[in-house]
């Protein structure tokens, strides 16, 4: 034998009209639930050969419907909402390195208008008292 006998067998099923309704009310619910779009399924796995009965298996799945459900987020509690998060790198802020010839030559390009824009209205002033 495959296993030690058992001290203490298991009990009998009771086989009334009463318990073979709950098995099937129960079997019923078990599918039901698993059609709705919330059951998550597990991934499968790619088989290397792709074989023509996959594809018709696929095709004749009933909930493959149901999972292009998109659902109206503005009438679920703010706690059932789906919420999605950026990956952990993008979230921080990235620090560019500063240039800081080029911030010199911002401030002297700036002076020099300044100084450009003194000396034309200095002209202005002497062309017209002359």
């Amino acid at each position: 034998p495959l296993f030690p006998p058992l001290d203490f067998p298991p009990c009998p099923l009771r086989e009334s009209e009463d318990d073979t309704y709950m098995v099937t009310v129960k079997q019923q619910m078990r599918t039901s639930m698993q059609r709705l779009a919330y059951y998550v399924r597990p991934a499968e796995k790619k088989a290397v050969v792709e074989r023509f009965g996959d594809n018709v298996r696929s095709r004749n799945r009933v909930s493959d419907h149901i999972l292009d459900w998109k659902p109206n987020w503005s009438l679920f509690p703010k706690e059932v909402k789906m919420r999605t998060r950026e990956p952990a790198g993008t979230a921080r802020a990235v620090h560019k390195p500063v240039d800081v010839d080029a911030r010199k030559r911002k401030r002297i390009e700036k002076e020099e208008t300044e100084k450009t824009k003194v000396g034309s209205s200095e002209t202005e002033k002497i062309g017209r008292a002359v």
